[in-house]
């Protein structure tokens, strides 16, 4: 009587298992073990810590229109994004305090200050190895999720509170430990914006693990990167994140 009571509950604890969502299911891994594996992944965290600037150039693609883009990064947090739609070209630029742009498409040519929003995504987006390395130093809460399954690839589920309060998922291959997904949640104008970003087709580069392929998705429709070359450390122009001055009325 007694084997036959603990068969039932032991039917139904599985049976109540599988409705739990994967968040409250055993990871199999802690937060720290998943985040080593990660470090290792993508080439350790002492080489990325070598990593004083990187370089990228490829294509991007949006309604369409496919626009060149070359990004320069370098530490500690500067970055400028700048690329070309049809003829004209347009870039935004951290200097790791203050941000600016030039969007000659929406009819000028002179440098404007970043929104905040914006400014706080640079800000995000310029930090070489990313949020999850040194995560506590930088300000950042990192929680782990659980595992889940994204397109039958099992994933370990990474939560991020940014120092900036934005909001940030990383779903991890549960074998090979690079991102694989995520998707940020940022408020422009007042309004929350969720935009999820595909990462994938990794190589190696000066031993470090990179994407070379990139799908975002927002409220604004699909933008996909393709990156053609990466340099790592590369000699760059401290020029470049110098906000250069408007033209005169009449060079307008």
């Amino acid at each position: 009587m007694h084997r036959r009571t603990l068969l039932v509950t032991l039917t139904l604890g599985f049976a109540l298992l599988a409705t739990l969502p994967a968040s409250a299911r055993q990871t199999g891994l802690t937060l720290d073990q998943v985040l080593a594996k990660h470090y290792e992944a993508i080439g350790g965290k002492d080489a990325w810590k070598k990593v004083q600037a990187i370089k990228q150039t490829g294509k991007m693609s949006m309604a369409g229109m496919v626009a060149p883009f070359t990004v320069h990064n370098v530490r500690p947090n500067k970055l400028r994004i700048e690329f070309e739609i049809q003829g004209m070209k347009g870039m935004q630029v951290f200097d790791g305090t203050d941000g600016w742009m030039v969007m000659p498409f929406m009819g000028s040519s002179d440098p404007q200050p970043l929104p905040k929003e914006a400014l706080d995504q640079m800000l995000s987006d310029a930090d070489i190895e990313g949020a999850l390395i040194d995560y506590q130093d930088k300000g950042h809460q990192v929680e782990l999720v659980g595992q889940e399954d994204l397109e039958g690839t099992p994933v370990y589920h990474l939560r991020v509170k940014l120092k900036s309060g934005n909001k940030m998922d990383y779903l991890l291959d549960a074998e090979h430990f690079v991102t694989l997904q995520t998707t940020a949640k940022t408020s422009f104008q007042g309004t929350e914006m969720e935009t999820t970003s595909k990462l994938s087709n990794y190589k190696q580069v000066a031993g470090l693990m990179l994407p070379y392929s990139m799908v975002a998705t927002n409220a604004m429709g699909e933008q996909v990167m393709t990156v053609d070359t990466i340099e790592i450390n590369p000699t760059i122009d401290e020029a470049l994140f110098s906000k250069p001055a408007a033209a005169p009325p009449g060079a307008r």
